[in-house]
């Protein structure tokens, strides 16, 4: 089956389940804000939203604006936006955990994941962060949360992926897109690129995006990162923490021949424009990457 919804507005939604009312081991009651896609092995089905608008929604844990769980693809497309939503864990803007997403002009803009948030919706007042504690437990000092994705425990690090969150054998190809002005409390401001993933980009922007400790444009942590066409990460912060355009932590990121990335204006703790732990970064033949004006509190203004 195919879906298509074109020019529709998915706005002032919210997904938050009574965590004291539902016996549901997962997170999915509190996930995807404005649209929650789920799919299966098996099933023919594509989902594609066409010069949509998903704004001003709320989730309680992940994707304040969508949520996509599976490997069906999901298409956003011809100006679609999505932007000014929230969530309380991962994912402000889209989230996405063993999915195949294609994003073609398409703006991600001003979302955010924030550690507490008070929500109004429908004569009454949510508090976010409530939802997340129902479904989690400790392992020392951290919090590991349940994933509603085969009712693993994802890594306790909430926090991550302002604009978008990519996690366990997802993978997305973007083309044309625009990342601007969103924000987490941990990694990753604009994407937060994770395990077992591939991101292909081709004219990107990634601008004004801001993260406390890493990667205020995008993080790669052991994930792969393509980039071709013209790439811009600038204007992009990290308050406390390194990489203010890009961290790779154990990720690679490949320039491709014809790309054109540049780096600027970005502002770090350290590794104003891209801090490199454990990872690899590949330029290759043809190729150019430009660090300009970015800086940085301590050391490595434009790379560490």
């Amino acid at each position: 089956s195919r879906i298509k919804l074109i020019g529709c507005a998915i706005n002032h939604n919210l997904a938050f389940g009574d965590p004291t009312a539902t016996s549901r081991s997962d997170g999915s009651l509190h996930s995807g804000g404005g649209v929650a896609v789920a799919s299966a092995v098996g099933v023919n089905a594509t989902i594609e939203l066409s010069n949509c608008t998903v704004q001003h929604n709320a989730a309680g844990i992940f994707g304040g604006g969508v949520s996509i769980e599976g490997p069906q693809p999901v298409l956003f497309t011809d100006g679609t936006v999505i932007s000014d939503n929230v969530c309380t864990h991962t994912g402000g803007g889209v989230h996405i955990v063993d999915g195949n997403v294609t994003a073609t002009d398409t703006t991600i803009a001003g979302n955010r994941v924030v550690e507490s948030f008070e929500v109004t919706h429908g004569g009454r007042s949510y508090l976010l962060s409530e939802a997340v504690h129902p479904f989690s437990r400790k392992s020392g000092n951290t919090e590991l949360i349940k994933d509603y994705n085969a009712g693993l425990y994802a890594e306790g690090l909430p926090g991550n992926g302002g604009g978008l969150s990519l996690r366990v054998r997802s993978n997305l190809v973007l083309t044309r897109v625009k990342i601007l002005h969103n924000s987490v409390f941990k990694f990753g401001g604009g994407m937060h690129l994770q395990v077992q993933t591939s991101t292909a980009a081709r004219d990107l922007e990634v601008r004004n995006c801001f993260a406390t400790i890493r990667g205020g444009g995008i993080t790669v942590m052991q994930a792969e990162l393509h980039l071709r066409g013209e790439v811009a990460l600038s204007d992009n912060t990290v308050l406390i923490g390194n990489g203010g355009g890009l961290s790779c932590q154990s990720g690679k990121v490949y320039v491709h021949e014809d790309g054109r990335v540049t780096f600027a204006n970005n502002r770090a703790f350290a590794g104003g424009g891209v801090v490199v732990e454990a990872g690899t970064i590949l330029v290759m033949s043809g190729a150019s990457l430009s660090l300009l004006n970015n800086n940085a509190l301590t050391k490595g203004g434009g790379t560490m």
